[in-house]
């Protein structure tokens, strides 16, 4: 991790910022951007305070781009574009092949509901919905429903 080539007396000169999406009061999801800079330390090491600064990005970009930028600070050097994801594991891959609508589809079918009520909330034939959970199974190389809506979940889609 790159922290740890920073070493700990040196995390205190560096803004961290990353992407993420959270569920709104409005019951969606944004995305937000996370910055954090370290205030100061308590004796054992470990962070006492930090200030940390979560700005919606939604209207800019809905996609998280899945990496961490460490901005250096004082003079320090930056890493940027640092991959939290290794996209060639199989298991995130998925992250990035789904179409916007089938998108749509596993986040109405993880709200519970059935292909029927897809079809009608989203004005499409029950067939097209049927295809759409198809190829979604194929390119997620998940089983089931519940592994896909788990794997969505951990991966951070829905």
């Amino acid at each position: 991790m790159l922290f740890n080539k920073i070493g700990k007396e040196k995390h205190h000169l560096y803004k961290v910022s990353y992407c993420f999406r959270m569920k709104t009061t409005d019951s969606s999801y944004q995305l937000f951007n996370h910055q954090a800079v370290i205030l100061n330390f308590v004796e054992s090491g470990r962070v006492a305070h930090a200030l940390n600064i979560h700005t919606n990005i939604s209207h800019l970009t809905t996609v998280n781009n899945y990496q961490v930028f460490a901005i250096g600070l004082f003079g320090e050097p930056s890493y940027l574009n640092i991959p939290l994801v290794d996209f060639n594991d199989p298991i995130h891959a998925s992250v990035h092949l789904f179409s916007k609508r089938e998108t749509q589809i596993i986040r109405l079918l993880s709200e519970g509901l059935s292909s029927i009520e897809i079809a009608e909330k989203l004005h499409i034939a029950l067939n097209t919905v049927n295809s759409h959970r198809k190829n979604i199974l194929k390119k997620s190389g998940c089983k089931n429903l519940a592994q896909l809506i788990t794997k969505c979940i951990t991966e951070g889609l829905i």
